[in-house]
C-alpha cells in the first residue's frame, strides 16, 4: 500500500516541481508520508487528548466571580456587623440613660465620638432640650435724650462720679420704652449703686430683667452676676466664690440660646478673670480645675456652633417627626452630611445628628484592615450611586441605605491572568503523560520565551529612543517656528530660542552618539585610540557641556578637580562621552536632590572620578544590573524619567577597554554616586 500511494503522489509531485527530479519528489513525497503519519499517530491524538483535557478543566474552573464571592461576602459582613455593632451600643445606651431618667441630650461624647448635637422635642414640635431657640428681639429705638443721657452716665461712671452717674442712668431708663435699652441702663445703674452701698442693686435687675438681652446679645441677668461677682473680688482677691460659681452655672446648668454667643462668652471671661486672679496669688483657685473647666466649656461651645448649624433641620423634623413608635428611624439629611437617629420616648421625640462622613470614614478604615492580608481585593464604602467595576460585590448598610460598602477585585485582570495560567498549567501537566511530544513543547516555547523576551526588549529600546528622540526633535521644532514666524517678544527671547535649538541639537546628537556607538560595540566593532590626555581639563570641559541644561532645572554642581592631576592614557572623545553620560543621569535621577558633585584623586598607579548626585538612588538589586544592556529599574519613579537603557551600558564598555572599572555606591534615597578607576601606566605600544 505504502508503494502504491507513493507511486499515485509521484507523478503529482513532479507535475508541480517540473525543475525537480524524480529522485526530489521522492523525497518530497516521503517528507509528506512522514508528516502525515506523524500528525495522524501523534499530533491528531495529542490534540485531541488537549482538548478533552481543556474542556474539562475549564468546566471545573469557577468563574473569578465565583472565586471571590466567598472572600468578598467575608470582608462585607464584617464591615456590616462593625456598622451594626456601632449602632447597636449607641442605641443600648440611650436606652439605659431613658431607663434610669437620665437625659439623653448630655455628654454626647460618651455615646458617640461621632454625634455632632442632640435635641429634645416634645408632641407639641417645640424644642426641649438642652437648648432655647432664638426669639425675635424687640427692635431698639434709641432717642436722643436716651442717647444723651447714656453717655452723660457712662462719663460720669468712668470718672468716678457714681452718684452723678446713678442719676444720668435712672434718667436714661425715664427716657425709653424699649424693654431692652431699660434693662441696659439699669444695669449700669446698679453698678454705680452697688458703689455707692446698695448690695441689693444687682438682685432687682435680675429678677426683673434677668432673661432680657442687652444691644449686644447679652442676657442682663448673667452680666449682672458677672458684674456683683467682679465687684466682690475686687474688694477681696480672695473673694472669688462669685466668679467660680457664674462661670459653673454658665457651663454646666445653664441654658444656652442657639444662634447666640453671649452665655460662652461670659463663660470665658469669668474663667479668664479667675486665672488672673490665680495667678495674682487668690486663694480657692485651683489651676487645674480652670483648665477642666475651659475643656468643658470648648465642647459645650462647639455643640452650640454644631447645633445652631442645624437648627433649620431639627425645625423641619419638628413640624413632621417620623413615626418611631416601634424603634429607631434614621433619616440622612437632604441637604447635607447629617444622618438623623430619631427616637420616640412617648412623651417627646429625641434627635441625634451624626456626622455621616465621620461614620464612614471609620467603616472605611474597618473595610481597609479587613482586606489588608488578601492582596487580591480592595474596599471602599461611599454613595451607593458609585458605579461598580468588574467583579464588584455591593451591599447597602442598614442605617445608612443611601451608602455601601463595595468589594472588588483589586487587579481583575491580574487575577483572571493567574486563573488562566493555573488552567494552562493543568493542561501541561496532562500533556506530560505524552513523553513523545513533551520534548519539543518545551523547546519550542523555551525558545519563543527567548525571542519574545528579545523582542520584547528590543521593542522597549525603540520605544524608549523614540521618545529621548523625540523630545529634542519637538523643541527644536517650536523654537524653529516661533523664530520662523516671528513670535519672539526681543533679541534676549530670540537668543533664548537659538540657545534652546543648539542644546537640544547636542543631546539629540549625544543621543544618536550613545546609539550608534552601542549598535558598534554589538558589533565588537568600536575601537579606541588612547593618548595621554589631561584629565582635569577634560571634567571641566564635559561640566560646561552639560552645565547650562542642569542649572535651567535649578541644579548645583560642585566641583573637586585638583589642577595637578597626572595624565591619562585615554580615548578623549569616549571618555568625554563617559562624564557626559554620567552627569546626564545623575541630572535625571537626581533632580530631587538638586545638587551633582564631581570630584577627582589619584595615587602613583591609579586615578578616581567619582560623579555623584542626591537623588532618587538605586536599589541594592537594581546596583547589580545596572550596567546591563537595555536594563531600566521597574521602580515607578525610575520610569517616570526617560531613557534607553543603554547609556550606563556604554559607560561600563569604554571603562573596561581602558582597562578600568566602574562601580555604584547608592542607596534608595540617599543618592547614588559613580567611581570610575584609570590605571595611570600606558598601555602596550602606542595605543589601544
Amino acid at each position: 500500500m505504502a508503494r502504491r500511494r507513493r507511486h499515485l503522489l509521484t507523478p503529482l509531485v513532479e507535475r508541480v516541481f517540473r525543475t525537480r527530479t524524480v529522485h526530489d519528489a521522492r523525497r518530497i513525497v516521503r517528507a509528506i508520508q512522514l508528516l502525515l503519519s506523524f500528525g495522524l499517530l501523534i499530533v491528531l491524538p495529542n490534540l485531541l487528548l488537549a482538548m478533552f483535557a481543556l474542556s474539562s478543566i475549564q468546566s471545573q474552573s469557577s468563574s473569578l466571580e465565583a472565586e471571590l464571592a466567598p472572600r468578598t461576602s467575608g470582608v462585607i459582613d464584617q464591615v456590616l456587623d462593625r456598622e451594626r455593632e456601632f449602632f447597636d451600643d449607641f442605641e443600648e445606651q440611650v436606652r439605659r440613660r431613658l431607663t434610669r431618667n437620665v437625659k439623653p441630650v448630655t455628654g454626647l461624647d460618651e455615646l458617640s465620638p461621632h454625634l455632632l448635637a442632640a435635641f429634645v422635642i416634645d408632641p407639641d414640635g417645640r424644642l426641649v432640650e438642652p437648648y432655647d431657640v432664638p426669639v425675635p428681639q424687640e427692635r431698639i429705638d434709641e432717642t436722643p435724650a436716651y442717647a444723651q443721657a447714656w453717655r452723660r452716665g457712662v462719663a460720669a461712671e468712668l470718672a468716678g462720679r457714681h452718684e452723678e452717674a446713678w442719676e444720668a442712668f435712672d434718667v436714661a431708663i425715664a427716657l425709653t420704652t424699649s424693654r431692652r435699652l431699660k434693662a441696659q441702663a439699669r444695669l449700669a445703674a446698679a453698678r454705680s449703686a452697688v458703689v455707692l452701698g446698695d448690695e441689693d442693686a444687682y438682685a432687682d435687675v435680675i429678677g426683673e430683667y434677668g432673661f432680657v438681652r442687652d444691644p449686644r446679645g447679652f442676657r442682663i441677668g448673667d452680666l449682672a452676676r458677672l458684674n456683683q461677682a467682679e465687684h466682690k473680688a475686687s474688694e477681696s482677691p480672695d473673694n472669688v466664690q462669685g466668679l467660680r460659681e457664674l462661670a459653673e452655672f454658665l457651663i454646666d446648668d445653664a441654658r444656652w440660646t442657639l444662634l447666640e454667643g453671649g452665655e460662652p462668652t461670659i463663660a470665658r471671661y469669668a474663667l479668664n478673670r479667675l486665672e488672673e486672679l490665680q495667678q495674682a496669688g487668690a486663694r480657692d483657685i485651683e489651676a487645674d480645675w480652670i483648665d477642666r473647666a475651659r475643656r468643658r466649656l470648648d465642647r459645650r461651645d462647639a455643640q452650640l456652633f454644631r447645633s445652631g448649624q442645624l437648627l433649620e433641620e431639627v425645625t423641619d423634623l419638628a413640624t413632621s417627626p417620623p413615626n418611631s413608635e416601634d424603634g429607631w428611624v434614621y433619616r440622612p439629611a437632604p441637604t447635607s452630611r447629617t444622618l438623623w437617629a430619631i427616637r420616640n420616648t412617648g412623651t417627646s421625640v429625641v434627635l441625634y445628628a451624626f456626622d455621616k462622613d465621620e461614620i464612614l470614614a471609620d467603616l472605611r478604615r474597618t473595610a481597609t484592615r479587613i482586606v489588608a492580608p488578601d492582596p487580591d481585593l480592595v474596599a471602599s464604602v461611599g454613595r451607593i450611586d458609585q458605579p461598580m467595576g468588574p467583579a464588584s460585590f455591593r451591599q447597602s448598610f442598614d442605617r445608612m441605605p443611601m451608602d455601601a460598602i463595595q468589594v472588588a477585585a483589586a487587579n481583575p485582570e491580574r487575577l483572571e491572568q493567574e486563573r488562566t495560567n493555573r488552567t494552562f498549567l493543568y493542561f501541561g501537566i496532562i500533556l506530560l503523560v505524552l513523553a513523545t511530544s513533551v520534548v519539543g513543547i518545551l523547546v519550542t516555547v523555551r525558545t519563543v520565551s527567548r525571542e519574545l523576551e528579545a523582542a520584547r526588549v528590543k521593542t522597549d529600546f525603540a520605544a524608549n529612543v523614540s521618545h529621548e528622540l523625540r523630545s529634542p526633535i519637538t523643541q527644536i521644532r517650536l523654537k524653529g517656528e516661533a523664530l520662523q514666524l516671528d513670535l519672539c517678544y526681543d533679541e534676549a527671547d530670540q537668543k533664548a530660542h537659538y540657545d534652546a535649538i543648539v542644546r537640544e541639537a547636542e543631546r539629540l546628537s549625544r543621543l544618536v552618539d550613545n546609539v550608534l556607538d552601542f549598535a558598534a560595540i554589538e558589533r565588537g566593532a568600536k575601537k579606541y585610540t588612547l593618548r595621554p590626555e589631561d584629565m582635569t581639563s577634560l571634567i571641566r570641559s564635559s561640566i560646561e557641556a552639560d552645565r547650562a541644561r542642569m542649572e535651567a532645572n535649578g541644579i548645583v554642581i560642585e566641583v573637586n578637580v585638583p589642577d595637578d592631576l597626572p595624565v591619562v592614557w585615554m580615548d578623549r572623545e569616549a571618555m568625554s562621552q563617559v562624564l557626559i553620560n554620567l552627569l546626564s543621569n545623575a541630572a535625571k535621577y537626581g533632580a530631587d536632590g538638586k545638587w551633582v558633585g564631581v570630584s577627582a584623586r589619584a595615587d602613583n598607579r591609579s586615578m578616581e572620578v567619582r560623579v555623584a548626585d542626591r537623588g532618587m538612588g538605586i536599589s541594592t538589586e537594581d546596583q547589580k544590573r545596572v550596567f546591563e544592556d537595555f536594563f531600566r529599574s521597574s521602580d515607578p519613579a525610575v520610569r517616570k524619567r526617560k531613557g534607553t537603557g543603554i547609556g550606563l551600558t556604554i559607560v561600563r564598555y569604554i571603562v573596561e577597554a581602558h582597562g578600568g572599572t566602574i562601580a555604584v555606591e547608592s542607596a534608595p534615597g540617599q543618592g547614588a554616586t559613580f567611581v570610575i578607576n584609570l590605571p595611570l601606566q600606558p598601555p602596550d605600544g602606542a595605543g589601544a
